[in-house]
């Protein structure tokens, strides 16, 4: 036993994406220490976790409002986990004159961290640290570089750590992520598939109710060359194919949404606030179950005799007609 007392000071900004410790130490065999740890969360990319391993497969994803389908909540906590971290620490203590440590650390699954510190000691010389944190183990492998400073053993301790970390990361974890997550999303579209057959008729019916308001508001809009939707195609869309063809286990991938868009038009105008238009009478959302792509509307539609075309996502907005949407026949 070696008693003693320490005491630590703390400070956050308050979207938690600053944090500074002052922390000091004394024991009883005379061991006195003081430090100011800095730290940062970052975007960086390759400190981010990648994606398909459970940090961060739920974000930017439409919450469903269906028993049916997962809850996709992104609290603060989740927003934090799925930034990467960086620190800064300075310290002094009675062994040695001065430490100085630059570290980061990334999460790599749910519930497992990877982190690397190169610390740099007047007395100690240039270490690296590379530590697995999985749960409440830790694995930590330290490698001593120089027994004294020295330029050339630093920078080895900063290029190649990182270097090795990059190139695992993208040529072998990443890769295996992707097929697991590819693999996942297959299994859940399955399981999920008649129930997207149901929401898919209850959507048709209620266009069914709609088709007479949408025929009185494009005749009305004919009459005065307004505004006239030629066809619109909501869901999970390509540029390269047809979406009308799109489909995976779970069913299509698009949905005609013609007939509720034309319904909805006003004094030629139609304006579609972001946020989910899958909650929109006529429409349902084809795309569950899929992390990848944002659900997007596709729209050719017809204002003054003229072609418009344009393609949105749903968390931007939709107001037509706009003269930048107008096709230019050559």
């Amino acid at each position: 036993m070696n008693p003693g007392i320490s005491s630590e000071l703390f400070f956050a900004s308050a979207d938690g994406e600053y944090n500074a410790r002052i922390s000091s130490k004394l024991n009883a065999s005379g061991y006195a220490s003081l430090s100011l740890i800095l730290e940062k969360s970052v975007s960086w990319t390759w400190l981010n976790p990648p994606r398909g391993s459970g940090v961060i497969d739920k974000e930017n994803v439409p919450q469903p409002d269906c028993e049916w389908a997962d809850s996709d909540n992104c609290d603060l906590e989740q927003q934090r986990r799925s930034k990467g971290n960086i620190s800064c620490t300075i310290g002094v203590n009675t062994t040695d004159i001065g430490e100085f440590t630059l570290g980061a650390q990334c999460q790599i699954s749910a519930h497992s961290r990877i982190s690397g510190q190169i610390r740099l000691s007047i007395q100690k010389g240039v270490t690296v640290k590379l530590s697995l944190l999985r749960g409440t183990q830790t694995y930590s492998f330290p490698f001593i570089l120089s027994d004294r400073p020295d330029r050339v053993a630093l920078g080895y301790g900063l290029i190649f750590p990182i270097l090795a970390f990059s190139a695992i990361r993208m040529l072998v974890y990443e890769p295996y992520l992707s097929r697991q997550l590819k693999l996942a999303q297959k299994s859940r579209r399955a399981k999920l598939r008649e129930e997207l057959a149901r929401k898919r008729r209850e959507a048709l019916s209620t266009q069914e109710l709609m088709r007479r308001a949408a025929s009185r508001s494009k005749r009305n809009e004919m009459s005065i060359s307004g505004l006239v939707i030629d066809q619109a195609i909501y869901g999970c869309l390509s540029p390269t194919s047809d979406p009308t063809t799109l489909s995976d286990v779970g069913g299509p991938l698009a949905f005609d949404v013609t007939i509720p868009l034309q319904a909805m038009i006003e004094k030629s105008h139609l304006r579609l606030p972001p946020g989910r238009w899958c909650d929109i009478q006529g429409f349902y959302d084809p795309c569950v179950g899929l992390l990848e792509n944002p659900r997007q509307l596709h729209l050719s539609y017809t204002f003054h005799n003229s072609s418009h075309e344009v393609t949105v996502n749903e968390n931007q907005g939709l107001a037509i007609p706009m003269s930048k949407h107008k096709v230019e026949i050559p």
